[in-house]
C-alpha cells in the first residue's frame, strides 16, 4: 500500500517517528462531516478525534492508531520511502500542484493486518 504525504502535513511529522502508519477506511456515506472536519484542520492545531467525536483505537502491537467508527482498517509497516525528486515530475505538473515546492514524501508499506470492524 503506498501513500503520499506532503512534507507541510502534521502526518509527514508522525509517520517519519513511526515504522507503522494505518489506513481507516469508512462505510459509505458514513462519517461524511467527521471527515470532512478532519480534512480541513491540522492535527498540529487541533485535536481532530476529540473535536470529531471519533475515537482513536489501539491494535496490540501497532503503535499508531485506527479510527475506531471505520468498517475496514489496512495496517501497514513502511519497507521503503522516497521524497519526490521535482527534477523528475513534468514541469505543467509543477506548476499545477508544487506551486509551493511542499513536495510528498511516498511511503510504502507492507500490508501486515487487514481488519473489519464488527459495529
Amino acid at each position: 500500500f503506498v501513500v503520499a504525504v506532503r512534507h507541510s502535513r502534521h502526518t509527514f511529522g508522525c509517520i517519519e517517528k513511526s515504522e507503522n502508519f494505518t489506513i481507516s477506511i469508512p462505510k459509505v456515506r458514513t462519517l461524511k462531516k467527521a471527515l470532512g472536519f478532519c480534512g480541513t484542520v491540522s492535527g498540529r492545531d487541533k485535536d481532530k478525534f476529540k473535536e470529531s467525536g471519533l475515537t482513536p483505537f489501539y491494535l496490540e502491537d501497532v503503535p499508531v492508531p485506527i479510527i475506531g467508527e471505520c468498517a475496514l482498517h489496512i495496517v501497514c509497516k513502511i519497507a521503503y520511502k522516497q521524497a519526490i525528486d521535482p527534477s523528475l515530475i513534468q514541469a505543467e505538473y509543477v506548476k499545477q500542484m508544487y506551486k509551493t515546492n511542499d513536495y510528498h514524501t511516498m511511503y510504502h508499506g507492507e500490508v501486515i493486518g487487514v481488519y473489519e470492524s464488527i459495529n
